[in-house]
């Protein structure tokens, strides 16, 4: 037993690692020689000079389209398959019963938990298909930006909990679009952004394996 409880504690550990190497690389990058400027946002702080600021609506378009029929190959994911804090898309259901119109999203749109966003349930979507309602449909639309790169910004700690700050309802808080939408981030060049993501992979993979 002190054996478990330790090895849990130990993963504990790793994990809450896990979410600084993500926040730290999409929030000072990861080449830290380099001069730093207030952002002018709060929750962001300093960030390197030549980084830029824009409003997360430049960057992607929230995708509303509904159906309720899965065809060939498509999935339905619902909060459930998303794993928190990892962006991991787990037990995908392609052989489901949808009673509702539900938004449909396609292979690498980015699916944003709305419902206790503190949950951190961000994934890339790997197949086409449908989802639940409690989650946002994100495309990107601004070439200038990496993809992998947003996913990272959306899924870091820092930016879930502003959204967090937020929600409205006590027993199921939500955030919305409309507040998600105007929110500011950094963007660093595009090279840069992808430098960032292979750092982040490389060191959480190292990660992962150890858990």
């Amino acid at each position: 037993d002190k054996f478990v409880e330790l090895t849990e504690r130990q993963i504990a550990l790793l994990k809450e690692q896990r979410e600084v190497i993500i926040n730290d690389s999409v929030t000072k990058g990861v080449n830290k020689n380099v001069e730093y400027k207030d952002s002018g946002i709060d929750w962001i702080g300093e960030i390197p000079t030549h980084w830029e600021i824009t409003r997360l609506k430049y960057v992607l378009n929230n995708k509303t389209e509904k159906d309720r029929v899965l065809k060939d190959n498509q999935v339905y994911i619902g909060l459930a398959n998303i794993e928190s804090k990892t962006g991991s898309i787990i037990n995908a259901d392609n052989d489901i019963k949808i009673e509702s119109d539900s938004p449909k999203f396609k292979e690498g749109d980015i699916l944003f938990g709305k419902l206790r966003p503190y949950l951190s349930k961000v994934a890339i979507a790997l197949n086409n298909g449908l989802c639940s309602g409690e989650i946002l449909v994100l495309r990107n639309k601004n070439s200038i930006v990496f993809k992998k790169y947003i996913f990272y910004r959306l899924l870091s700690y820092d930016f879930i909990n502003i959204v967090n700050t937020s929600t409205y309802g006590s027993k199921m808080p939500r955030a919305e679009w409309s507040f998600i939408s105007s929110l500011k981030i950094n963007v660093p060049p595009k090279k840069e952004q992808e430098e960032i993501v292979a750092y982040i992979e490389k060191e959480t993979s190292k990660i992962d394996r150890t858990i």
